[in-house]
């Protein structure tokens, strides 16, 4: 994990490496859409890197519009105190990317010429990203618990602390082992609620100051892992019947049929580098040598 204010425990970096995303449609005077995504900064051979927002795929398919809300940075370099500047791009200004396998719920926006436009108006957006670094392995997955908990960073219902631009981060656990394919798919089940405008938020395992794994629990030591991007929830219809559907992202109100059983979906973050390595081989980019 990355940010200029890395002294900062993870767990106060964690805020800084979401974007509230809203989107209109076509016809839409307003915004119509909320959702979440979150900064990965891919290191390249030229010794630079690449920066990318990933969210879900249903957040920007309709989307004529997009909206993301960013923080700007103080001159000592820190986070700026106070609201975030949302900044409206036409979708046919940006540089959208999604998976190449339609039922995989991921799309990744480039960055880049967005920071760059907005560097050379004197605005300078401050975030903290994720990378490679933090992609666990098939061995570490597997050392964790059954019912391992997690951290989940979002705007659920558009809900945010507006005055000072901060997301809600809220806490659950795998409902499956984690190690585990959800229904033979490279997804998880987690153990929390899905609201409207979750739909892209980082799902992360951070246990900060101790560990919590298969051989128990262990004192002075951390880990945090990008488990997974949440994209869907299941609901029980009032016929009874269990069914999943993604997160909704519509900021109107509509009435509640079905009843939110608290149990998420999300797609596995290795599927995520999957996305990263099309989007580095879409782009003609070279990346940097792995360590």
């Amino acid at each position: 994990m990355s940010d200029p204010s890395a002294q900062l425990p993870v767990s106060e970096q964690l805020p800084s490496v979401t974007v509230r995303i809203r989107t209109k449609g076509f016809s839409d005077r307003d915004w119509t859409g909320v959702g979440t995504g979150f900064v990965w900064v891919e290191k390249l051979a030229n010794g630079g890197s690449a920066t990318f927002l990933i969210t879900n795929r249903h957040v920007l398919k309709d989307a004529t519009v997009v909206g993301l809300t960013l923080q700007g940075t103080a001159p000592d370099g820190s986070r700026a105190s106070g609201p975030g500047r949302e900044v409206a791009t036409p979708l046919g200004e940006l540089h959208i990317i999604y998976h190449s396998r339609p039922e995989v719920d991921l799309a990744l926006l480039a960055l880049g010429p967005i920071f760059q436009r907005l560097n050379n108006a004197g605005f300078h957006p401050h975030f903290a990203s994720v990378g490679r670094d933090i992609i666990p392995s098939a061995a570490q997955i597997r050392d964790l618990s059954a019912a391992h908990p997690v951290t989940v960073v979002g705007y659920p219902n558009g809900v945010f602390d507006e005055a000072n631009n901060l997301p809600v981060v809220r806490r659950g656990t795998t409902a499956i082992p984690p190690w585990i394919d959800y229904q033979g798919n490279k997804d998880l089940l987690l153990d929390i609620a899905v609201f409207g405008g979750s739909s892209g938020s980082p799902v992360f395992v951070l246990d900060e100051g101790f560990t919590i794994g298969r051989a128990g629990f262990q004192l002075g030591s951390s880990q945090l892992y990008l488990m997974g991007v949440l994209k869907a929830g299941h609901y029980q219809t009032e016929l009874g019947t269990i069914i999943q559907i993604p997160a909704p992202t519509a900021m109107i109100s509509v009435a509640e049929v079905d009843k939110m059983i608290n149990l998420a979906v999300c797609v596995k973050s290795e599927q995520v580098v999957g996305l990263i390595d099309q989007a580095i081989a879409q782009f003609k980019l070279t990346p940097a040598p792995s360590s």
